[in-house]
């Protein structure tokens, strides 16, 4: 039976291990070197690399494999698409003809190269979900956009807004569920019939959910309003993120790999 609760994108699974007491300023700067490192890339040899990586990570940070699986569902159509496109759409050297397509050899090789970037670049998005809490997450990005305050960018309301988001995920998900079994419990199938008729027997989740959604945003609205909330002036925080030599010893090397993988 079709459920929400089988998605955890963007879940915080707690820990101890040393990926988990890193701060998130230095995760998220890990995860954009990371992911230039992938896209500048042509050879697949790199791609490898980081997908040995991404598993020695996952097994450092002792995340269960089942959440990694999981975790990767939801991005198993864009995978197939993307790879299936460049399979069949790249020129080179024919090695077979299917109709009015023609695979080729560096068809092939191109599928194999984005499949793999795609999966590693979801792999390290869902290791740094992982083991970063939401708020932490977003107090990193707000430090790290800080400067541009200096330039009249509204940092701290972009910031309040990412923060509110990624809190309401996990609500929406439990709300959909929650929906989803009333509208099974009435006899509504979800999983029957082509695309189309799929897409059509949706419509009576979507109804509810977004006038769920409207209701959660104007309750939070008011109380907002209620409790004075002004984003301007100076916000404090319980706990000030303070960057360790850990940190900067993890940006160190990740950049000097890259440096050299590049080189090599």
């Amino acid at each position: 039976m079709f459920s929400f609760s089988q998605v955890i994108l963007g879940q915080y699974l707690p820990g101890k291990t040393f990926f988990h007491r890193l701060d998130p300023r230095s995760k998220i700067l890990s995860f954009i070197i990371i992911t230039i490192g992938l896209l500048g890339t042509d050879k697949l040899w790199v791609i490898f690399t980081y997908l040995a990586s991404l598993y020695f990570l996952y097994y450092l940070t002792e995340l269960p494999v089942k959440y990694v699986i999981r975790g990767l569902k939801p991005m198993i159509w864009l995978l197939l698409i993307t790879s299936l496109l460049h399979l069949l759409f790249t020129p080179g050297k024919t090695i077979m003809n299917i109709f009015f397509l023609k695979i080729t050899e560096e068809g092939v090789r191109q599928a194999y190269f984005m499949g793999g970037r795609l999966i590693t670049i979801v792999g390290f998005s869902l290791l740094l979900t992982y083991t970063t809490s939401p708020l932490d997450l977003t107090d990193g990005i707000g430090r790290l956009l800080k400067p541009l305050s200096f330039l009249g960018l509204p940092v701290q309301d972009f910031t309040l807004m990412m923060s509110i988001a990624m809190r309401f995920i996990p609500i929406l998900y439990e709300e959909a569920d929650r929906i989803t079994k009333a509208q099974i419990s009435r006899g509504a199938d979800f999983g029957s019939g082509n695309l189309i008729e799929g897409a059509r027997n949706f419509m009576p989740l979507f109804i509810p959910l977004l006038l769920c959604i409207f209701r959660r945003a104007d309750e939070l609205a008011l109380a907002m309003e209620i409790r004075g909330y002004r984003s301007e002036g100076k916000r404090t925080r319980m706990r000030e993120l303070k960057m360790k030599i850990s940190d900067y010893f993890t940006l160190i090397l990740l950049i000097l790999l890259t440096v050299v993988v590049y080189i090599v």
